[in-house]
C-alpha cells in the first residue's frame, strides 16, 4: 500500500511486506526514512491519518499498530491491544474515519498462525493516537453469525457521514458485502449471495461520493466493489434486493483487490492481481444543488428565513439578499456558510433578518449559492409582510464610540438631522445622516450620558438618551 498526505503531498508512504515502511518527507524523491517490523500480515492492512500524520497498521495478534511522526520527528511505533484473551485474531482491515478526528475502525480476522478459524470481529478505537484509546467492539451480532474463518478484508466510512460504513469479506460460500446506517451498531447484508451478486471474493469497498456517478444509469452516489472478477458497482443499496452491475468493458473480469478515489478530478484507481492498475473517471454531470424549499416570516422586529436544499456538494454557502422594490435593486444583508463542502443529500439553513426596516409594510428575499469554485446560483424571490411600525427610531444602543440607530424610514430616502446635546443641553453634534438604521461615529465624544434628537422633513420626531462609556 501507498498513501500521499493530502493535506500535504511532499509526505509520502509506500509499504513492503509485514509492517515495513519507507517515509518519503521530499515529495517522493527519496525514502530514506523507515519503519521496520516482522509483524503483521504478509500483505499488511494499513490506513493514514492525514490529520494526525500516523499510519495504522496489523501488528501482533490482537493488536493494531500505531506508526508516529510521519511527517516530522523520529518515527516510532506503538502497539495497541485491542482484544484481550484470545490470540487467534489479528488485524485483516482498517480505516480512519475521515470525519471524526482520531477515530479508527479495525476488522480482526482469524490470524495467519492460528490453529482454528473464528468468526472476525470488529472493534471501534475513539482517541486512537492518545496513550489510552477507548475501544468499543461493533457489530457484534452481525458479525458473531458469521462462519468461522470468514475474512474481513475492508472497510469504507463515507465521506462526510461517519453513520455510513460499508465492509466486505473475501470468502466463497458467503455474504460479501455488509453495510451500516447507525455507526457500525447493526449492519445489513447487500449481498443475496449468488443471486444479486456472484458467489465471489470481495476484497474492497468504496462508498462514492453524491456527485459522481458509477455509470450504472442510476442517481448519482453509490457503492463500488473490487472482486474476484473485477468492478462491480451500485447507484443505491437496498438489503439483499441491492442491484449490481458488471464494470468490467475495459479490464475485464480481472481479479481486483483495491480501489482508491482522487477527489481533484474524479478519477479512480482499480489495482489488479496480476496487470496492474486501471483508471476511469466516474464523473456524471453532478446533480446541481436545488433549493427544495424557501420561506420566510415576520418575528418580532426582524424577519426570519428557512430555506432546504438537495444535493449539496461543494458548497461555499448562502449570500441573503433583500430588497424594498421598486428601482433600488436587492442587497446583500448577511452569508450562512454551508455546514460541510462534502455532499449532503439534504441540509436545511435558516437567517434572522435583525435590521428589516420596520417602517416599510414588506420586503423581498432571495438566496445567492456559490460554489467553492465561484459558480453561482440564485433562489427563487419571496415576500414578507408586516404591520408597519410608526416609530421613528425602533432603538438605540451606545457601544465603546459608536452609537447604533435602528430607524423605520418607511421608504422616505430624505436625510434626517441629528443634534447630540450633553446633559446640560450644549449642543456637540448637528449633521444630517441618511434615514436607514446606521452606526454613528461618537469617538469625539466624552464620557457620559447624551441625549439625542433626529428630525425628519415630514415633521417626525425621535428623542432618546444613551451614555457613552
Amino acid at each position: 500500500m501507498c498513501f500521499i498526505d493530502q493535506s500535504a503531498p511532499s509526505t509520502q508512504v509506500t509499504s513492503a511486506s509485514f509492517a515495513n515502511y519507507f517515509i518519503s518527507r521530499d515529495g517522493g524523491n527519496t525514502f530514506s526514512l523507515g519503519f521496520t517490523s516482522s509483524d503483521g500480515r504478509f500483505i499488511n492492512p494499513t490506513s493514514y491519518d492525514n490529520s494526525a500524520k500516523k499510519l495504522y497498521c496489523g501488528s501482533k495478534d490482537r493488536k493494531l499498530k500505531r506508526i508516529d511522526n510521519i511527517a516530522s520527528g523520529t518515527v516510532a511505533g506503538t502497539d495497541i491491544t485491542v482484544i484481550a484473551g484470545i490470540t487467534a485474531l489479528s488485524v485483516s482491515a482498517v480505516k480512519v474515519d475521515p470525519n471524526t478526528a482520531d477515530n479508527v475502525w479495525a476488522a480482526f480476522s482469524t490470524a495467519d498462525d492460528a490453529s482454528a478459524a473464528l468468526a472476525p470481529r470488529l472493534y471501534l478505537l475513539t482517541g486512537a493516537s492518545g496513550a489510552s484509546p477507548v475501544i468499543t467492539q461493533m457489530g457484534a451480532a452481525t458479525l458473531s453469525a458469521l462462519p468461522a474463518g470468514s475474512y474481513i478484508n475492508s472497510i469504507d466510512v463515507e465521506q462526510g457521514n461517519a453513520n455510513h460504513l460499508v465492509m466486505t469479506v473475501s470468502n466463497y460460500g458467503v455474504a460479501s458485502v455488509w453495510e451500516s446506517t447507525d455507526h457500525g451498531t447493526t449492519w445489513a447484508s447487500l449481498d443475496n449471495n449468488g443471486v444479486n451478486l456472484p458467489d465471489m471474493p470481495v476484497y474492497w469497498a468504496m462508498i462514492v461520493p453524491g456527485t459522481d456517478n458509477v455509470n450504472t444509469g442510476g442517481v448519482n452516489g453509490g457503492i463500488m466493489l473490487a472482486t474476484e472478477m473485477g468492478v462491480w458497482s451500485t447507484s443505491s443499496s437496498a438489503g439483499t434486493s441491492t442491484v449490481w452491475t458488471e464494470n468490467s468493458g475495459t479490464m475485464g473480469n480481472v481479479s481486483t483487490r483495491m480501489l482508491q478515489y482522487r477527489s481533484s478530478d474524479n478519477v479512480v484507481v482499480a489495482a489488479t492481481h496480476g496487470r496492474g492498475l486501471f483508471t476511469t473517471s466516474i464523473t456524471n454531470v453532478p446533480l446541481p444543488l436545488t433549493f427544495t424549499s424557501f420561506s420566510g416570516e415576520a418575528r418580532g422586529t426582524g424577519n426570519h428565513l428557512d430555506w432546504v436544499v438537495a444535493n449539496e456538494y461543494n458548497n461555499k454557502g448562502f449570500t441573503i439578499e433583500r430588497s424594498y422594490g421598486g428601482s433600488a435593486g436587492f442587497t446583500a444583508i448577511g452569508f450562512v456558510a454551508a455546514v460541510s463542502a462534502s455532499f449532503h443529500a439534504s441540509a436545511g439553513y435558516s437567517f434572522n433578518d435583525s435590521l428589516v426596516d420596520l417602517g416599510r409594510g414588506g420586503a423581498f428575499y432571495r438566496l445567492l449559492q456559490t460554489d467553492l469554485d465561484g459558480k453561482a446560483t440564485y433562489s427563487t424571490t419571496i415576500s414578507i409582510g408586516r404591520t408597519v411600525s410608526n416609530k421613528l427610531v425602533q432603538y438605540l444602543s451606545a457601544s465603546g464610540n459608536m452609537l447604533f440607530l435602528r430607524i423605520n424610514s418607511g421608504g422616505d430616502v430624505s436625510a434626517l438631522n441629528m443634534r447630540i446635546m450633553d446633559m446640560s443641553g450644549r449642543l456637540v453634534v448637528a449633521r444630517d445622516i441618511p434615514d436607514q438604521s446606521q452606526s454613528v461615529d461618537i469617538s469625539a465624544l466624552a464620557r457620559g450620558i447624551y441625549i439625542v434628537k433626529l428630525f425628519g422633513k415630514d415633521g417626525q420626531q425621535f428623542t432618546g438618551r444613551f451614555q457613552k462609556f
